[in-house]
């Protein structure tokens, strides 16, 4: 997801906070920042300025060009323009001879013979966008502006050019945070910053103008896990207004494409609350398709828009709710974005959402009438309210984290979010919309992640020995992070604690007796791993169910041997599905897709990284004799570096797959291989 900076100050102040803070917080907060960055393309500002078009010729020599005299607040000048749409009396802007576009020096010099004082910028020059994403209207023209515009004003101020971009992944364990609402909840929460009541949230009357044609009788719903809320609207000129700048940016820096001021309107929407807005036709009696399978209603079977360009004059728009206590996840078919929708987690309830989208379609004067909100199966589904409850002892997380978390102004971080600390029960009652805290060892996460794991004092894990660190190995995994990045693949971090029958079931290195935790902590997963396979299944089975594709992992993490002081590996290991193809440098024409010779491709450049030979004298890869129970014999081998055994790698078990229920095989038609090295 990418965010502006400045629309998360609609909902909490920033003023004083610098975007060095923010992006540590975000990371604090598990999010991972990919990059942040100033979201124009321009460099050299004082060369970027507002001009008025004062006359516009066709250039004599070129017939897709024009002669055009533009008025900056301090002078004229005259710049050569080749965009369609230019014409006389225009505001657009100027970038004088001097600037710097798409890293090129802009000079004063002759087009076709005649000279051009910089030139007139478009919308892709000014960000830098995808051409794909651009409104066709815009992709062979200049930007302009509302004539009204003083030429006085400061660009970057009065676009917010010069906002900050910021491109986070939200781990798939935490799609409840895809929206500027909740991630300013959990900054405010992590900062002890205020949240700012929304500044659209004003005073609209609802007084029906027209009659809602859709009576309550004719919603028509198959199961009562969902609620629904509608509301009749007319279109000024037939949904052709302008959308507002500050929407397209939004849109535009999320790599979607405008199309018109209600569907962008709904994009937008779901960007800032995460939950979505429906239009449908009203002129048709509507039946909700609820059957229930696998905690997913399908709402909708066809587009009932095929072009979305063409808005009819009027139209429905509805929104939905989900039972507090059920995980309904709708279908988004009807306008093929986002994916799913997880309707819990949110502070509005499907009226609310609705009534706050009516009054910014009012607010950028869309509707020519609109009607009441009509409700059926109302279900409030406020996240603050609680349906799962944690028993937490004090001395239970004292003992846990290694020293007394004070509570006090912690409970007050966490109020923001939903969560509520009962003292006298030392409960925690758990939002609705966070599925992902289940047991105590989620709450925990959560609970040093607001405390703030910088502000715990280093003490011995409970165990024969502390978890060391690898400052040794630094080198070593800066390099192979690298390497297998350039491979698309990407980091997992996971629990270095398992249960006693992962440790018999993913026994790849013949431990035999598991490392345990002290006798007071009571915790199911109370055992040091023997080997990072557990753990990337999982990553691998949560990106899955969520719908990512081409998942490719990695993890380093310690293995554990025994309670001797020194026995214990840093292990490394991915996981990947044999649907990937890599380019390699030398192989462009005859790619070789197995996975095998992937896994050796990769094997080979890790051991070059670490110094070692690579020749068949020392690496050997020998057949699978043992860990059939986890391996695909006929694809996997062992693999022996001076006749040690170092590494296993080959193809998992369909079997133990299908077994432990992480993997629908046959639905992703792939075969899951693992590298798991010493």
């Amino acid at each position: 997801m990418k965010i502006l900076l400045n629309e998360l100050r609609n909902f909490i102040d920033l003023n004083n906070i610098s975007i060095e803070t923010i992006i540590k917080t975000l990371n604090s907060l598990a999010y991972e920042v990919e990059f942040y960055q100033r979201i124009h393309n321009l460099k050299s500002k004082s060369f970027i300025k507002l001009a008025k078009v004062i006359s516009c010729k066709k250039h004599p020599n070129a017939d897709r060009l024009s002669i055009c005299v533009i008025k900056t607040e301090e002078k004229d000048y005259q710049v050569i323009c080749g965009a369609k749409n230019i014409k006389e009396g225009q505001t657009v802007i100027h970038a004088l001879p001097g600037a710097i576009v798409n890293n090129f020096k802009l000079a004063r010099k002759k087009i076709r013979g005649i000279l051009s004082d910089g030139m007139i910028l478009s919308l892709q020059e000014i960000l830098d966008l995808k051409r794909s994403i651009i409104e066709n209207s815009e992709k062979e023209n200049i930007f302009v502006l509302d004539n009204r515009i003083s030429l006085k004003n400061n660009i970057f101020e009065l676009l917010k050019l010069d906002d900050y971009l910021i491109d986070i992944t939200i781990l798939p364990d935490r799609v409840y945070a895809n929206s500027y609402q909740f991630l300013a909840n959990e900054i405010a929460a992590y900062l002890n910053l205020e949240l700012i009541k929304n500044k659209n949230d004003l005073l609209l009357k609802f007084d029906p103008i027209i009659n809602l044609k859709l009576k309550k009788e004719d919603l028509i719903l198959e199961k009562d896990a969902i609620a629904v809320a509608l509301s009749e609207i007319s279109l000024k000129n037939k949904g052709k207004a302008k959308t507002p700048f500050e929407i397209k940016l939004l849109l535009y820096v999320n790599d979607i494409k405008p199309q018109n001021n209600i569907l962008d309107l709904i994009y937008y929407f779901k960007l800032i609350y995460g939950l979505s807005i429906y239009p449908i036709n009203k002129f048709t009696k509507y039946h909700f398709d609820g059957e229930k399978i696998n905690d997913k209603i399908n709402i909708f079977e066809s587009d009932p828009f095929k072009n979305f360009s063409e808005y009819p004059e009027e139209i429905m728009l509805i929104a939905f709710a989900s039972e507090k206590k059920k995980n309904v996840v709708i279908e988004e078919s009807i306008a093929n974005f986002f994916g799913k929708q997880n309707s819990k987690g949110t502070e509005f309830s499907q009226v609310s959402l609705l009534e706050l989208f009516l009054i910014y379609a009012k607010k950028y004067d869309y509707l020519k009438s609109y009607s009441d909100v009509l409700i059926k199966n109302k279900k409030e589904n406020d996240f603050t309210n609680n349906n799962k409850e944690i028993i937490l002892p004090e001395d239970y997380l004292k003992n846990y984290v290694g020293e007394k978390i004070n509570l006090i102004n912690l409970k007050e971080k966490l109020k923001i979010l939903g969560f509520d600390y009962l003292s006298e029960k030392q409960t925690w009652k758990i939002p609705n919309y966070r599925f992902d805290v289940k047991e105590k060892q989620d709450l925990i996460e959560e609970i040093i992640r607001y405390y703030g794991i910088e502000n715990i004092k280093g003490q011995k894990y409970p165990v024969t020995k502390e978890f060391i660190k690898i400052e040794s190995n630094k080198y070593f995994i800066e390099k192979v992070t690298a390497l297998l990045t350039s491979y698309g693949f990407n980091e997992a971090k996971n629990y270095s604690l398992i249960n006693k029958q992962e440790f018999d079931a993913y026994n790849l290195w013949d431990i035999k007796n598991p490392i345990l935790l002290n006798k007071k902590y009571t915790l199911t997963n109370n055992i040091l791993r023997n080997s990072l396979l557990k753990g990337l299944l999982n990553s691998h089975n949560l990106n899955y169910k969520n719908n990512f594709e081409d998942i490719r992992l990695f993890e380093f993490a310690n293995i554990y041997f025994s309670t001797k002081e020194d026995d214990f590996k840093l292990a490394f290991a991915l996981i990947f599905d044999d649907k990937i193809a890599y380019k390699f440098k030398n192989e462009e024409q005859n790619q070789q897709k197995s996975p095998l010779l992937i896994g050796d491709k990769i094997i080979k450049e890790i051991f070059k990284i670490i110094g070692l030979k690579t020749d068949q004298k020392y690496l050997v890869y020998k057949e699978l004799k043992t860990k059939t129970d986890l391996f695909n014999q006929n694809q996997a081998v062992e693999i022996y570096y001076n006749r040690n055994l170092v590494a296993y790698f080959g193809e998992l078990s369909h079997k133990v797959l299908r077994a432990k229920k992480y993997i629908r095989l046959d639905k992703i038609k792939a075969r899951l291989y693992y590298l798991e090295m010493l």
